[in-house]
């Protein structure tokens, strides 16, 4: 998951009640946080107002989707040998055609999910807060994701995940070749 932040504050100018990002000067989460506690520092009589905070957070994972099916061979080897008091016959294996069995099997789809949003802050509760800037934006998306689903924004991306697959060189899931089953009957 990726959680981008962008701070803005009134330590530049001030464009009809919104901040210009431009006209502000660039610090970080941290620096802000100082600059809220001891404006002087920063070359500033007053601490800084109308601050905003823009989260931006984009998730990508895997997702079950329509599954699929899988044929698995069956192999069947049927062995016979004779004795009596006079006879005998040698074992002799013989191969039984069987029907492949099929079973089911999950697949997954890679989905993107996008968020942003824009949110007023105040000097206090910047200084009351601990942790970083991406902890600030986490608290503030994980609350959106609960309180509104629809701010989401889903995207389904190409890329499928599908255990339905045989490995390249035609092995089963328990890496067995077809027909490799037969075993000898010895008296």
């Amino acid at each position: 998951m990726k959680t981008k932040m962008i701070l803005a504050g009134a330590l530049g100018g001030i464009l009809s009640g919104v901040v210009s990002a431009q006209a502000a000067t660039s610090i970080n989460f941290d620096q802000m946080k100082e600059a809220c506690a001891n404006p002087a520092r920063f070359h500033n009589q007053n601490a800084p107002k109308n601050i905003e905070v823009v989260c931006q957070d984009s998730l990508s994972k895997y997702v079950p989707s329509a599954s699929g099916a899988i044929k698995l061979p069956v192999a069947r080897t049927v062995t016979t040998s004779l004795a009596s008091d006079k006879y005998s016959m040698a074992a002799q294996a013989a191969d039984v055609k069987m029907s492949d069995s099929e079973f089911s099997c999950p697949k997954f789809t890679k989905i993107i999910e996008n968020m942003s949003l824009s949110r007023r802050t105040t000097c206090e509760e910047l200084m009351t807060f601990e942790g970083s800037a991406t902890d600030f934006c986490l608290i503030q998306i994980e609350d959106l994701r609960a309180s509104n689903p629809e701010a989401i924004n889903m995207t389904t991306t190409q890329s499928v995940v599908s255990l339905c697959e045989k490995a390249e060189d035609g092995r089963d899931q328990r890496g067995q070749l077809p027909g490799n089953s037969s075993r000898k009957i010895t008296r």
